[in-house]
């Protein structure tokens, strides 16, 4: 560092760096998961509130992601996990994807809407934030028996196998999804919704707050939320889902909430679990494709080898702890 031509010693530089570090951390320690889970999805809402277009959440998302990163640089759970291993360029195929998907089904609320025989029941004069709410918490229920039924039905296995292929966890794995699993997990989590007229708003901002917290449930962040551990599915919680010891990961199955996780026994979390290299992905499963092509267009062809580790996953119930 060269100020009015006074070069700073290297040390003299390391140690501001230091200082900085120090200070940042324990914001992003404890402020990573508030500002995602809470603050973000309460911009959506007061863009959506106050009459912005829709296309203001997109950027709105990738300014999530960005942040993201920066905290897993900073911050990071595992620093191995934020290094490309190959799988880079088809995670961000995976999740432009799964966002594409995600707005086609918004899209396609209205016209489903009108094969409702019947004038929808949906509060639509309650608060937006509540509204948002309320979707969330019933569509919670959805998205993890959806999720059960991708370990359990072979033919569903098939296409959520390239999401369980990742071999580290950080924020993009959250979007590596086959069209086909976001599709069923949509109609499961979203049909009783639609049939209480759920309106394209809350639609949209329903998408918005799935988006955001994958990102907190394959963040690379070492963040810490006390008890909130238990309540909240963070990757904290979802790396137990994603291990590769056979028999061990048919659990966590839930978004947004633990509590059907819970109530079903197939909750697991034990704060004293280190993951390092070689925990993640694919039990028993040796060479699966990792292009994302070949990820797009193999499940419709068959399971490339990974009945194994469905087995392996179901081979055993996991109680709750």
């Amino acid at each position: 560092m060269v100020i009015l031509g006074y070069t700073a010693p290297k040390e003299y530089i390391s140690s501001i760096g230091a200082i900085a570090m120090r200070k940042t951390h324990p914001l992003i320690q404890y402020g990573y998961v508030p500002l995602l889970f809470l603050g973000f999805n309460a911009v959506a809402i007061a863009l959506v509130t106050n009459g912005f277009s829709w296309w203001w959440v997109l950027p709105l998302f990738l300014f999530a992601i960005t942040l993201s990163f920066i905290a897993e640089h900073f911050l990071p759970y595992n620093e191995s996990f934020n290094h490309n291993k190959g799988d880079a360029d088809r995670d961000i195929l995976h999740s432009i994807t799964y966002e594409l998907s995600v707005l086609n089904s918004v899209f396609l609320l209205p016209f489903v809407a009108m094969l409702r025989p019947w004038d929808g029941a949906w509060p639509s004069d309650w608060p937006l934030w509540q509204q948002l709410l309320m979707a969330v918490l019933m569509a919670d229920l959805g998205y993890m028996l959806a999720h059960w039924m991708s370990h359990k039905i072979p033919l569903l296995w098939r296409f959520h196998a390239p999401h369980h292929s990742a071999e580290r966890l950080y924020g993009f794995n959250g979007l590596i999804k086959h069209p086909v699993q976001t599709t069923v997990e949509v109609l499961v989590a979203n049909t009783p919704l639609i049939l209480l007229g759920l309106p394209q708003d809350v639609a949209l901002l329903m998408g918005f707050a799935v988006g955001i917290q994958l990102l907190l449930q394959h963040s690379n962040v070492d963040f810490r939320i006390g008890p909130f551990t238990y309540i909240l599915t963070t990757s904290r919680v979802h790396r137990f889902h994603h291990t590769n010891e056979e028999g061990k990961g048919d659990v966590n199955f839930g978004l947004f909430f633990n509590i059907w996780d819970i109530i079903f026994g197939t909750f697991k979390y034990d704060k004293n679990r280190v993951w390092k290299d070689g925990d993640l992905g694919l039990a028993g499963v040796q060479d699966y494709p990792k292009d994302f092509f070949t990820q797009m267009i193999g499940p419709f062809k068959g399971d490339m080898g990974t009945e194994v580790a469905r087995d392996s996953d179901t081979d055993q119930t996991v109680p709750a702890e």
